[in-house]
């Protein structure tokens, strides 16, 4: 059975290449082994680790050709051999280097593989792309809790956190897996630098062009530094495909190429025909958009919108069609509270009372004197707050003011003192005036003073008011 191989390697953008990797094969062409370790970057001497294992897979190579050893075991004494070279040369140089590790074994029409680390193998079978590994990383298990999509996962931030590698104290536990090989079937084993950049479908048609070699593994490698520069990883990639290159290619449909899954889990595999795919999706959208439209039926809405007048605004719909909650009851309507009244309302004058009748005096004692008229008020600034007016006569004493009462503001002109008649410059004015005792007719009446300015009138009998304090 034919066989055919490729292998690249590309620094990326660090300044050594910490990967390794190795394409093995007997004498008769029968057996094949793939190798690609991944030196790791966070740990001081990654170049180193990787270099290790490579040695280790070589030498032990070198003893199964000289007697066969079984694939498994073969496979399994490369990691543990490779993790215990690497503690080692760790040791003598004061380091603690790290590497990842991917073995596929191709003999006897079988196809047997480990790995520990994020180093992947992937197969091309059928049109089908499947992932053989798992990796043993951080965003794996984010992936198997359904937190990630594969997709994400060259992305992430925590891509580069490994739970497992060669190298260190903890023993490494790798993953082991065998299958059959078919005709045409194709391997591709490749460091975390590769598959980050480069998607499944550029897989597939790396691996069924019609010649495979160094020069298709070159493209791949020189493909994903250019996408991920300009801080590329460590590139390193190695192919390997029986049976020659497959009848179809798989460039008639590279959505199938984008299938993946892992080994013991059952293929995602889409339907042939991608045409009659999109058909049936478009025939689905378009019977969901007519049962819709006859669910709301927008045409009555857009027609019952055309019959609305276009005088009515959409203020004054809800104002019409909205009864009044007192009409429900049968009460009468009463006003809102927080609505106010009608302009006409707001506006009314309200009614004026009628002027009230002026009081009627009591008729003058007989013989008595008319009052005189009151006097033209006086000016509020010819006199000072709290002086009554002068009357044109002999000046009066003052009545002292309690003590209590505090000085009172600029205030109009106080009412008119009590009237004084009769009292001489000798009198004193807090003495009471005698009543006013009836006269008999005819007798004669003093002068009287002069009223003061404001003062009102005062009639026969009544009592002089107090002046105000």
């Amino acid at each position: 059975m034919k066989i055919e191989r490729g292998y690249a390697q590309h620094v990326g953008s660090r300044n050594e290449q910490q990967d390794a990797g190795l394409v093995l094969t007997n004498d008769g062409r029968t057996e094949q082994l793939v190798l690609v370790a991944d030196g790791m970057g966070g740990h001081a001497g990654g170049s180193l680790a990787s270099a290790q294992v490579a040695e280790t897979a070589r030498r032990i190579w070198e003893e199964h050709k000289r007697s066969a050893i079984e694939p498994k075991r073969l496979l399994e004494r490369i990691v543990r051999e490779g993790h215990e070279s690497i503690n080692r040369a760790g040791a003598e140089r004061g380091l603690t280097p790290r590497s990842t590790c991917a073995l596929l074994l191709v003999r006897d029409g079988s196809a047997h593989w480990a790995h520990v680390g994020d180093s992947r193998i992937y197969r091309l079978r059928d049109g089908h792309v499947t992932r053989l590994t798992r990796d043993h990383s951080v965003v794996q298990m984010l992936v198997d809790l359904g937190k990630v999509s594969e997709e994400e996962m060259g992305t992430h931030p925590d891509q580069n956190r490994l739970t497992q590698s060669l190298g260190g104290d903890a023993v490494p536990m790798p993953d082991f897996g065998t299958d059959a090989v078919k005709e045409h079937d194709a391997f591709l084993v490749c460091s975390d630098g590769l598959w980050e950049m480069i998607p499944q479908v550029e897989m597939a048609a790396a691996l069924s062009a019609k010649k495979l070699g160094d020069d298709g593994a070159k493209h791949l490698a020189d493909r994903a530094f250019d996408r991920a520069k300009p801080k590329s990883d460590n590139i390193t990639v190695a192919l390997l495909r029986v049976g020659g290159p497959p009848p179809a290619t798989v460039g008639a449909d590279d959505e199938e190429a984008r299938t993946t899954r892992i080994l013991g889990q059952p293929p995602l595999r889409r339907s042939p025909g991608g045409a009659g795919r999109w058909a049936f999706a478009a025939a689905t959208v378009v019977a969901l958009g007519a049962a819709a439209a006859v669910v709301y039926k927008p045409w009555d809405k857009q027609a019952a919108d055309t019959r609305t007048s276009p005088a009515a605004s959409p203020k004054e719909k809800p104002a019409e069609k909205a009864p009044a909650p007192d009409e429900k009851r049968g009460e009468p309507a009463k006003p809102e509270p927080m609505k106010p009244e009608p302009a006409e309302r707001r506006e009314a004058v309200p009614p004026q009372r009628p002027p009230e009748p002026p009081p009627r005096e009591a008729p003058p004692a007989p013989g008595a004197v008319p009052p005189a008229a009151p006097a033209p008020a006086p000016d509020p600034g010819s006199t000072k707050p709290g002086e009554p007016p002068a009357t044109g006569g002999e000046p009066e004493k003052k009545q002292p003011a309690p003590r209590s009462a505090p000085p009172r503001p600029a205030q109009p002109a106080p009412a008119a003192p009590p009237r004084q008649s009769g009292l001489g410059p000798d009198e004193k004015k807090n003495a009471d005036p005698a009543p006013n005792a009836e006269k008999p007719p005819g007798a004669p009446v003093p002068p009287a003073a002069p009223a003061p300015p404001g003062a009102a009138p005062q009639g026969p009998g009544q009592a002089p008011e107090p002046k105000p304090q």
